[in-house]
């Protein structure tokens, strides 16, 4: 797991906005359908909106974020 974590100004309020990319064993439902899931760490929801392959079924890149 990476934390790319950032703000974001939204009609005057700051809206806090997590990203991370988790690095998991390769599984093809969810390079097929990852884009559909959610991670669930630290108690919160993280949208995946990226699946990225690493070497040739080797592991998968998660892209994801969360909105607090």
């Amino acid at each position: 797991m990476e934390d790319l974590s950032g703000n974001e100004d939204e009609e005057g309020k700051v809206i806090h906005i997590v990203n991370r990319t988790y690095t998991i064993p390769y599984l093809a439902a969810i390079r097929d359908n990852g884009e559909n899931m959610v991670v669930k760490d630290e108690g919160k929801e993280f949208r995946i909106y990226y699946v990225q392959e690493l070497g040739r079924k080797m592991q998968l890149l998660l892209k994801c974020t969360v909105r607090e």
